[in-house]
């Protein structure tokens, strides 16, 4: 801070100008490049002055650029150390001679993978140029850390712990499907297969329906779900946003080849039967925050939810369906109510899912945030399918109802809310408490 410089924090395209020449800045922001501090080099660690300027007098005194602001300089510092200490491990690790890791060394260089490879590094999930980089190089140095357990793999005399390279595996396949940049696509799949690979000579086919402990060793529904995303953004990029027709065909086959040899590995029948419906939600709720993956969590459902059925595992629930329904009414897609009705439809009609009342909120959420003429039709509609099919309703679901009405202004609305909030009366008659009308109703 002592030996801080004036032009340390001036753009390069200002470098050759003098102080008085250049324009006063007016929102000075401290910014880091790439945005998050994990996962880079110091050398990637470039401070940059992103301010809005407005020109000034040639004789006016500019002293905001003299002086750096003491709490960006204290914390840039935090940020390029934390770079500095991340990069250092995998340095560190590299040095190591083989066979020569320690527990320790394995545990923190899981923990980096984990940080590294997490959704919750995506804050920037755009195009731009840093923000690509970034996440780019995240999961590059997942990569390279996963490719030094291997190789410690090989040299290991002693008994070594297999779950932890499956782990690891399923790390770097998580990591670059959440990179979302340029050949993640291909660099899950080709992890995919190196998962399958390390796996086969531990356990055969024949073996894993003897033992079901052995699934654990298998490339389980992570690895291949995140591939299969992985390519299924490709193809959705390639057609939306590239106009390449042929290579999102492409793309798009390879993703469904992923998800054959998904059930070719674990839909078969074992005699010990497997309940994998908590693993699939965590999927589904991770797609379902994701605006622009509600088809991509359905079409992962409908093949589930079709393919397991001889499997004898459980694999779905009421609750998976309502995960993807609720994606879509997030979506916000002229197309979301078509979507989640028939979603809603086939739990109806299914032997192994029954429809609750969140089944039916989620639909008429997606009502909601439509903008048709027939919206409050619609929403009625769904509202009398409750009694069909036994579902006791509340009055959270007949505000959606009334508020949908409301907003309409179509004629006769008023009418219809008002004979919504008699129904709702005489629903607390006959004992159904849940449905008393509260404020919300009211306004």
């Amino acid at each position: 801070a002592k030996k801080w410089s004036p032009t340390a924090f001036v753009p390069s395209h200002l470098e050759r100008q003098q102080p008085h020449q250049r324009s006063r800045p007016t929102a000075a922001k401290a910014l880091l490049l790439p945005s998050t501090c994990n996962g880079a080099t110091s050398r990637d660690c470039h401070v940059i002055l992103s301010a809005t300027s407005s020109p000034t007098n040639q004789g006016s005194k500019t002293h905001s650029s003299s002086k750096p602001r003491k709490r960006t300089v204290k914390n840039n510092s935090k940020i390029v150390e934390a770079i500095e200490d991340q990069a250092s491990l995998v340095e560190r690790v590299q040095t190591i001679p083989l066979g020569k890791l320690t527990r320790d060394d394995k545990r923190d260089m899981l923990t980096m993978m984990r940080q590294l490879s997490s959704m919750n590094r995506r804050r920037d999930d755009s195009f731009s140029t840093n923000s690509l980089r970034q996440r780019r190089q995240d999961a590059t140095m997942v990569e390279q850390l996963l490719d030094r357990l291997l190789r410690e793999r090989q040299h290991m005399t002693d008994a070594h712990n297999h779950e932890e390279e499956v782990i690891a595996l399923n790390l770097a396949i998580k990591a670059w499907y959440n990179a979302n940049v340029k050949g993640s696509a291909d660099k899950a799949q080709k992890l995919l297969k190196r998962l399958t690979e390390v796996t086969t000579a531990e356990n055969t086919k024949k073996q894993r329906q003897k033992d079901s402990q052995l699934h654990r060793h298998q490339p389980d529904l992570y690895s291949y779900a995140y591939c299969y995303a992985a390519w299924y953004r490709e193809a959705v990029f390639a057609e939306k946003n590239v106009g390449n027709t042929k290579a999102s065909s492409a793309a798009m086959r390879k993703a469904e080849s992923v998800l054959e040899s998904m059930k070719d590995a674990l839909m078969v029948p074992t005699d010990n039967t497997l309940d994998m419906v908590e693993d699939m939600n965590s999927l589904l709720v991770i797609w379902s925050n994701d605006v622009n993956l509600p088809d991509l969590a359905e079409k992962f459902l409908r093949f589930v939810n079709k393919e397991s059925s001889d499997s004898g595992d459980q694999w779905v629930n009421t609750r998976s369906y309502n995960l993807v329904i609720n994606a879509w009414a997030k979506s916000q897609r002229r197309e979301s109510f078509n979507r989640a009705h028939a979603l809603l439809h086939e739990m109806e009609r299914s032997t192994r899912v029954e429809p609750d009342l969140l089944s039916y909120s989620g639909v008429i959420s997606c009502i909601a945030k439509s903008k048709s003429s027939n919206d409050a039709k619609k929403a009625e509609v769904v509202l009398r399918e409750l009694d069909k099919h036994n579902v006791t309703p509340d009055n959270v679901i007949y505000n959606q109802v009334i508020n949908i009405h409301s907003k309409s202004g179509a004629r006769g609305s008023a009418e219809r809310c008002e004979k919504l909030l008699t129904v709702m009366h005489g629903l607390v008659n006959n004992g159904n408490d849940k449905v008393a009308p509260d404020v919300r109703t009211y306004n």
